[in-house]
């Protein structure tokens, strides 16, 4: 299992991927990693691929997913000014660097967003899941059990210590990640 995703940084959409070390899930907590402290959140939507798939076109992409969850991407602080693939790889394939929340079936989920119970503002995906999937499997083979994260544009969440991030779905909370 794999996470492939879509990020905005440096002003235009950019693909990364995660090893499977990357997923937190079940309300575990966030540790801020050893190596820095200066970690943000990017809010996302994860896609995951229930079909293998490769060169997908997208009119045919949601054939290749039937759930979604919401997500948030970690990324160290300051990523814009490296340069270079290791920087990007340092900077997001960290262990624990990718929570993703309850899945539902896609198309059903309307998220809101919180930062320790203030809400966030909404904003557009950097692709449409369609897109995204398309675009991801044009250069990596898609396997059942693979996640396509897709970020908002939206300001990214510099993170402190017992800072609690929520996405609701109506009222039911979909994801709860706490900062330790």
């Amino acid at each position: 299992m794999k996470i492939v995703g879509l990020t905005y940084l440096r002003g235009v959409s950019q693909m990364y991927v995660k090893p499977d070390v990357a997923l937190l899930v079940n309300r575990k907590p966030f540790f801020l990693p050893h190596f820095s402290e200066q970690i943000e959140a990017h809010r996302c939507v994860v896609a995951k691929i229930s079909r293998m798939g490769r060169c997908i076109e997208a009119r045919f992409a949601s054939r290749y997913y039937e759930e979604v969850a919401p997500a948030c991407n970690f990324m160290v602080r300051g990523l814009n000014e490296n340069t270079g693939l290791d920087g990007m790889t340092k900077g997001l394939a960290f262990d624990n660097s990718m929570a993703v929340g309850e899945f539902a079936k896609a198309g059903e989920m309307r998220l809101s967003w919180y930062a320790d119970g203030v809400e966030l503002p909404i904003t557009e995906l950097t692709e449409d899941i369609d897109n995204a999937v398309a675009e991801v499997s044009r250069y990596v083979t898609l396997r059942t059990g693979d996640m396509v994260a897709i970020d908002f544009k939206a300001e990214a969440l510099p993170l402190r210590r017992e800072m609690v991030i929520t996405a609701k779905s109506g009222d039911e909370e979909q994801l709860y990640c706490k900062v330790k």
